[in-house]
């Protein structure tokens, strides 16, 4: 909003007049006003209220509630070619600003890369970054515009406020305590109704296998996710079991660890190795005299006595293993 275009104006503004320079006093006309209480209205009505003559306090509730709430969008089009609309009653996006930032709930996983967004009558515009299955349909998504291109800013799970990039990851920690969206592996379920997100990861995975599978053998499957098809159409899912085992990167080619799979379990093992020992030769045991000798067999295969504990292992601390979703 502006001053008006009025010749009745002083230095552009409304003034109250000066007979003694001869400077008549401004008229607020009804275009005046109206244009005053329009801009009004739409302030109000952008905060989610209906415009109440009697309620003095709309103004400052309006500007509140906006401050405190991200801008959602109704969202169209396909998975990658999005369309932001401004839901009716609000004010619709006309301009954009460096480092402006617009949240919504993704309709549907992303495709391929070269991914575009339009916001009401503005151009359509690039999503830089993503490339296929990398927008996931019902994440809270947050977009970052800068020089004519968008960027994501964030995207949570909208029920625990956990990041997607955090979901079904290994987290170790120093108590054994869950936090929000937090879940111990420890073959625990969840169906995917409930967590469609972290399903949409772990299905992707490799180390995602049929329940039935993984329940054959719970030792050799235990870094595995397990599923189950429902009627329903939707997945109960297991969650990999880590307790009492060390965690080793996976070798994924590279000739170190030779022929693991991703998530598979390894038993402990010694390196193959040998021993040297010496044997003096006629060895003579007690007292002997004249030619009398007694000689003590040497057994090559004879076993040692047992020495040791349950398993092979270095020194450690039993710390917690848990993931988000």
């Amino acid at each position: 909003m502006n001053y008006p275009d009025s010749n009745d104006l002083y230095n552009g503004k409304f003034t109250d007049g000066d007979p003694l320079n001869a400077i008549p006093a401004s008229i607020a006309s009804a275009d005046h006003m109206n244009a005053i209480y329009d801009e009004l209205k739409a302030l109000i009505t952008a905060g989610g209220l209906a415009p109440d003559f009697n309620d003095l306090a709309q103004v400052s509730q309006s500007v509140g509630s906006q401050l405190r709430s991200k801008r959602l969008f109704d969202v169209s089009g396909t998975a990658n070619a999005i369309l932001l609309t401004t839901p009716a009653g609000k004010q619709p996006v006309t301009t954009l600003n460096n480092y402006d930032e617009f949240s919504f709930i993704v309709a549907a996983t992303n495709t391929a890369s070269g991914m575009t967004i339009k916001i009401d009558e503005l151009a359509v515009m690039p999503l830089a970054g993503p490339v296929a299955t990398q927008i996931f349909e019902t994440a809270l998504l947050t977009v970052r515009y800068i020089n004519g291109v968008f960027y994501v800013a964030d995207q949570v799970n909208p029920q625990t406020g956990v990041r997607v990039s955090d979901i079904a990851k290994l987290y170790i920690d120093t108590v054994d305590v869950l936090g929000v969206g937090e879940y111990a592996l420890d073959g625990a379920q969840f169906s995917s109704r409930n967590h469609p997100l972290g399903w949409a990861i772990v299905s992707a995975s490799s180390n995602c296998i049929d329940q039935a599978t993984k329940d054959s053998d719970p030792i050799t499957y235990g870094g595995y996710w397990g599923f189950v098809a429902e009627l329903d159409g939707s997945f109960t899912v297991t969650l990999p079991m880590i307790g009492g085992e060390f965690i080793r990167m996976f070798d994924d080619g590279r000739g170190v660890d030779v022929g693991r799979e991703f998530g598979s379990w390894q038993a402990d093992e010694f390196k193959s190795h040998t021993h040297n020992f010496s044997l003096a030769s006629n060895n003579r045991l007690g007292n002997t005299s004249g030619n009398a000798r007694v000689e003590q067999p040497i057994d090559n295969n004879a076993p040692t006595s047992f020495t040791g504990g349950n398993e092979t292992r270095p020194r450690s601390i039993a710390y917690y293993g848990k993931t988000r979703l």
